[in-house]
């Protein structure tokens, strides 16, 4: 899902081939957030109620690497976050970026 943007970063190794964080947040349709939210618990994506919102994400391996792929969406209101990680470890950003975003 990457119609999301209105703020999209991205931060890389530029030796590596798949470490990164990317960032997006966005406006997002509450009705069409509530459907993707629904969905993504339906693939796998492990789902709860925090930081205000709704949050769902999912860890599998990278097909190439011996890293995990990380994807962990926060639906709040009509705002939509997306984090997509791999091979770049954080410790509670979805929760400091809700913090800023919704102080």
């Amino acid at each position: 899902m990457r119609a999301i943007h209105e703020l999209w970063c991205l931060w890389a190794n530029p030796s590596s081939d798949i470490t990164h964080l990317s960032v997006e947040v966005g406006h997002y349709d509450a009705s069409s957030a509530a459907a993707l939210m629904a969905s993504l618990q339906s693939q796998g994506y492990s789902c709860e109620d925090a930081d205000g919102g709704r949050l769902c994400s999912i860890t599998s391996p990278n097909t190439k690497y011996a890293v995990d792929d990380n994807f962990t969406y926060l639906s709040r209101g009509d705002v939509m976050i997306l984090v997509d990680q791999t091979n770049f470890p954080t410790n509670g950003l979805m929760a400091s970026m809700a913090s800023v975003i919704w102080p």
